[in-house]
C-alpha cells in the first residue's frame, strides 16, 4: 500500500497519517514546503521504514513561488492563539490575513496601529508539479491520497490522473475552498467512481470494493 500526503506539516501524533505509518506495512511520500516545518517532519518519522520526503510545494510548474505564513513570534507576542500555527500557509496572502483577523477579533489592543497584515511573513519555496514528484520518487502506484493545503487542494486534485492511479481513498481539506471549487472537487471524484463523505472541514472519498478506473476494468 502506498500513501501520498501533500501538506504533511510536522507529522505529529494528531495527524491521522501518523497512526497509519506507525503501524507499518505502508510506504509513503510526505510533501511539506516550509523548511523549518519540514525539518520537524523528518524528525517525527526518523527511523520509520519506507517513508520518503519532499521539501516543496505542489504547483502548476517547477520553480519557486512566494508562500505566506504566520509570523509565529509576533503572533504569540500579541497574546493570540490558533491551533496548528505551522499548518497555516498559503500562496494567497489574503488567506493568511483572514486567519489572523479571525484570531484577533477579541484581542485587546488590536486596531490600535496593528493590522492583521503585520503578522504575515513571506517566504520563497520550491514548487514542483505532481508529475515531477512522481518521477523524482519513482511512484508508480498510489492507494491513498491526503491533502491539506489551505485552499489549494482543488488545484492539486486536478493534477491527479484518476485513470492512471486507482486510488482507493482520497481525503482533502475543503473548508478553505470556495463553494464553486468544493463542488467541482466532489463532481470530479463522483465522475471517477468515488463515494463522498463530508465532515465540517474535510472530504473523504472512497471507491467501492471492485470499482476500477476506466483503464483498469
Amino acid at each position: 500500500m502506498f500513501l501520498l500526503q501533500i501538506g504533511a506539516n510536522d507529522g505529529t501524533s494528531t495527524d491521522p497519517v501518523n497512526t497509519i505509518l506507525r503501524r507499518g506495512g505502508v510506504k509513503a511520500c510526505l510533501v511539506e514546503p516550509q523548511p523549518p516545518v519540514f525539518a520537524k517532519l523528518t524528525e517525527t518519522y526518523a527511523g520509520t521504514e519506507h517513508v520518503s520526503f519532499e521539501n516543496a510545494a505542489i504547483g502548476t510548474s517547477d520553480g519557486e513561488q512566494s508562500l505566506y505564513v504566520l509570523d509565529s513570534e509576533k503572533f504569540s507576542a500579541a497574546g493570540m492563539y490558533l491551533d496548528n500555527l505551522t499548518g497555516i500557509a498559503s500562496f494567497e496572502r489574503s488567506h493568511i490575513v483572514e486567519h489572523v483577523a479571525r484570531a484577533a477579533k477579541n484581542n485587546i489592543g488590536f486596531g490600535h496601529g496593528i493590522s492583521a497584515d503585520d503578522f504575515v511573513r513571506e517566504t520563497k519555496v520550491a514548487t514542483i508539479t505532481i508529475e515531477t514528484l512522481l518521477t523524482r520518487h519513482a511512484i508508480e502506484h498510489m492507494d491513498i491520497l491526503v491533502t491539506d493545503c489551505e485552499g489549494y487542494d482543488f488545484e492539486i486534485l486536478k493534477q491527479i490522473d484518476f485513470e492512471r492511479f486507482n486510488l482507493g481513498l482520497v481525503v482533502f481539506e475543503h473548508v478553505n475552498l470556495p463553494a464553486s471549487e468544493r463542488f467541482a472537487c466532489w463532481r470530479m471524484l463522483k465522475e471517477n467512481g468515488y463515494t463522498i463523505t463530508v465532515t465540517d472541514e474535510d472530504t473523504v472519498a472512497y471507491r467501492n470494493i471492485g470499482k476500477r478506473s476506466r483503464t483498469n476494468p
